[in-house]
């Protein structure tokens, strides 16, 4: 073996290749970067949300315009039958939904527009800071 190269001793105990240190900890950073990404799809899945509880909104709205529209059409030519009363029904039905998702959307558009940061409970003291003028006193002891 020549002078210059060197041979690599492990001295650490367990098998060969086994780290048995604990892994350090991530940057700050990082742990900065992942609760913006994790907010930022909070924030997205709440919109994609509120626009299908829209959606399903408008949607039971016009079967309940249609239904209504359907009822009044074969009662005014037929007369009563089984086929309104079941027009009635898909109304009613149609009316819940809209109401029931009209509500699912104003719930999640105050979800939406919600700040992540909440106001502290007590407000921070700053009466321990100063007002930096002792940093300007000593720009003009040292001229």
């Amino acid at each position: 073996m020549p002078e210059d190269e060197f041979k690599v001793v492990d001295d650490a105990p367990g098998e060969p290749g086994e780290h048995t240190d604990p892994p350090p900890d991530p940057p700050r950073d990082e742990l900065d970067q992942n609760r913006v990404r994790q907010l930022l799809v909070l924030r997205r899945s709440a919109y994609r949300r509120r626009s299908y509880a829209i959606i399903a909104m408008v949607a039971c709205a016009v079967a309940a315009g249609q239904l209504a529209w359907m009822t009044i059409d074969y009662l005014r030519v037929i007369g009563v039958a089984i086929r309104p009363v079941l027009y009635l029904a898909g109304l009613i039905l149609a009316v819940v939904g809209t109401l029931y998702f009209a509500r699912q959307a104003m719930t999640l558009h105050r979800e939406t527009t919600q700040e992540f940061l909440s106001d502290p409970e007590k407000p921070p003291d700053f009466s321990t800071l100063s007002d930096g003028t002792e940093r300007w006193r000593r720009l003009e002891e040292i001229e």
